[in-house]
């Protein structure tokens, strides 16, 4: 942001948000990186969102027509209007990492869909523990040293995904904790498991971003 980027941050919420999301950005209590990761991440959503309804429904509407506020789990869900008689409410996860944001929005499934993101960076002493149980890690072995920390990244980002995409979160210690299951280094893609659900993520690499989706089985998405 430039010097007077207070000024451009207000002029941006105010060309995206809808009265209530204006609400409740003026009530975030967060540094200032964390606020424009959450503007860019709505504004990310909404603009999927946009091109959804025109290219499926011809609806035409702006970002500030639609609203992404929490439900219940604090899951977001969308509100626009027109969107109730079209009989497919769009749907769409939300991710940020250290000044970047994403977003993933579909339309016509009743599937789940959810995104995250991380930057390739040196992690803390301890952090594969962490992030990936015994099992696991026995999962990653044999990929060679120099792409191990890309590939526990891609496996971290997948369970968040899918845990985003079925509304349990990491929950860790419970029996609902997205667990990794197989991985396929050719398809770049990583099986979670959440209770008795299945879901692939699919995975990639931009630059020193590494990204984790899953998406509904059918249906238009962006």
């Amino acid at each position: 942001m430039p010097a007077d980027g207070s000024l451009w941050k207000r002029v941006w919420a105010s060309r995206v948000l809808g009265r209530r999301e204006r609400e409740l950005f003026a009530a975030l209590r967060l540094p200032e990186l964390r606020q424009l990761e959450w503007l860019g991440a709505r504004t990310a959503a909404k603009e999927a969102v946009v091109e959804l309804l025109r290219g499926a429904h011809g609806l035409d509407l702006l970002p500030a027509d639609i609203e992404i506020l929490a439900g219940e789990g604090g899951a977001p869900v969308v509100a626009a209007p027109g969107v109730e008689r079209l009989g497919a409410t769009p749907v769409v996860s939300l991710a940020h990492a250290q000044g970047e944001a994403a977003a993933l929005a579909a339309l016509g499934s009743g599937d789940a869909i959810g995104i995250d993101i991380e930057h390739l960076s040196p992690r803390p002493p301890g952090f594969a523990e962490a992030v990936v149980t015994a099992d696991e890690r026995r999962l990653l072995e044999g990929i060679p040293t120099d792409h191990a920390d890309e590939w526990l990244l891609r496996c971290w980002c997948a369970k968040e995904a899918v845990g985003k995409a079925l509304g349990t979160g990491m929950a860790p210690g419970r029996a609902e904790a997205p667990a990794m299951v197989s991985l396929d280094r050719d398809r770049q893609e990583v099986v979670v498991r959440v209770g008795e659900r299945r879901l692939v993520a699919h995975t990639h690499r931009e630059g020193d971003l590494v990204v984790a989706t899953t998406l509904p089985r059918e249906g238009p998405r962006s």
